[in-house]
């Protein structure tokens, strides 16, 4: 896979892995190539990583964290004292895309559904996220400054809220917040990339598989080894990258297999280590 680059910095991300190459033109421009052969050592790490995962438990990802571990302690009592609380039901739109970025939000406690809507209105759900994560960073640091996501509330959320001028402030008098969304930031590349390798070298079957246990894994209770995924064969087929009829099939097939029961607009799985052994 080729892309040209004009006016383009490369090599960004150097420090974390390298899965391309750069040859010259007689012209002045570059052209990036993006080969299999140059990313093998990187999907053999990833492969090792994912394989990791399945074994230690959910994959958190590169989510955004406000209230990074990496931040110091001072930071974050600094950070908490500006945040507000609020509460929502299951079904409540917290934010929604295209709306300007009034702040960021950290989930205290809960679970939301990330939806990203299409040109043809259409929506896709892209990523699920829980306790300790947060949402609405990007808003505040793009020059567009709005919602590139709506989130909606799939549980009983609680969530602490910034708002964009205490966060700006904090930013100056904390340094260390943006090397921590730096950070974060890097991470979510490498998530991507991996998550590509997945559609490039997994076969629907086991992403979608995957994506269910990631998900049973998220969605259970503490110490339980069964689970609600509160979550349509539409958003499965999103978050695996895969068509709703494809997806429908492969539950299917898990559901014959007693390691899924699908029902109307949730997902049940009664023994999480069964499916985790089938996805080994």
């Amino acid at each position: 896979m080729t892309g040209s680059l004009l006016g383009c910095f490369f090599d960004d991300l150097t420090v974390l892995s390298r899965s391309c190459s750069v040859r010259p033109r007689a012209n002045g421009a570059c052209v990036v190539l993006v080969t299999l052969a140059a990313s093998a050592r990187a999907v053999a790490y990833g492969a090792r990583r994912r394989e990791d995962a399945v074994t230690a438990g959910p994959e958190r990802g590169a989510k955004m964290r406000i209230l990074s571990e990496s931040l110091p302690a001072e930071v974050v009592t600094a950070v908490r004292s500006r945040m507000v609380r609020r509460q929502w039901r299951h079904g409540d739109t917290i934010v929604f895309q295209g709306d300007p970025g009034s702040g960021i939000y950290y989930i205290e406690s809960g679970h939301v559904g990330v939806t990203i809507g299409t040109a043809r209105g259409e929506s896709v759900t892209v990523t699920v996220l829980s306790d300790g994560d947060s949402f609405g960073e990007l808003a505040l640091l793009t020059p567009a400054r709005v919602r590139t996501s709506s989130v909606v509330a799939l549980t009983a959320t609680t969530t602490l809220v910034l708002a964009e001028r205490d966060f700006t402030e904090l930013r100056s008098a904390h340094p260390a917040i943006d090397r921590a969304l730096i950070d974060a930031l890097a991470d979510r590349v490498v998530d991507l990339s991996e998550h590509l390798t997945q559609a490039v070298f997994e076969t629907v079957d086991r992403r979608c598989a995957r994506r269910v246990l990631e998900l049973a894994e998220l969605f259970a209770q503490d110490g339980s080894d069964d689970a609600i995924i509160p979550l349509t064969q539409d958003d499965i087929a999103g978050l695996t990258g895969a068509t709703r009829p494809t997806i429908n099939q492969i539950l299917g097939k898990l559901a014959a297999q007693r390691l899924i029961r699908v029902s109307r607009g949730r997902i049940e799985v009664p023994r999480i280590e069964a499916l985790r052994a089938h996805v080994r």
